[in-house]
């Protein structure tokens, strides 16, 4: 949980349920990743757009009952909720790894900033996104893994 909350993807159990509409539907118009778009939509436009009203209606029909009766309750909506992504992101990803290195080795808090923060946000990113590239690339049909 707290190696997916500093990649800022939003929470987790939102990012279940979008991952299971993308299996679920995969290549085709509901897949909110879809590879036969292309390499672009798939790669990057696929992450800043909004979900279609078709998407949104299959997202409300995805099975997430497994996940709200998790026991240890890591990822149900009790302790996943944007409140406390938004409180973990802030003590993972912006109050330790930045100022750790200023305060004990003294780094420039710039660097650090830039390194720790920025740096380490985009290339996080960019291996999220080589993934939907790779199916595009690659071309994986329903149901290969």
């Amino acid at each position: 949980m707290r190696l997916y909350t500093v990649n800022l993807q939003g929470s987790l159990y939102d990012w279940v349920r979008w991952h299971r509409l993308h299996h679920k539907y995969f290549g085709t118009e509901l897949d909110p990743y879809n590879p036969s778009k292309g390499w672009f939509y798939a790669h990057i436009r696929s992450i800043s757009l909004s979900l279609s009203p078709a998407q949104e209606k299959a997202l409300t029909e995805i099975d997430m009952t497994d996940i709200e009766q998790e026991k240890n309750g890591y990822v149900s909506t009790e302790y996943q909720t944007d409140k406390w992504y938004s409180a973990l992101y802030v003590i993972f990803v912006l109050l330790l790894p930045i100022n750790a290195p200023a305060e004990y080795w003294g780094e420039n808090l710039y660097a650090s900033l830039f390194l720790v923060g920025w740096f380490r946000y985009a290339i996080g990113l960019q291996l999220t996104w080589l993934i939907h590239s790779a199916t595009r690339i690659w071309g994986l049909q329903p149901g290969e893994k």
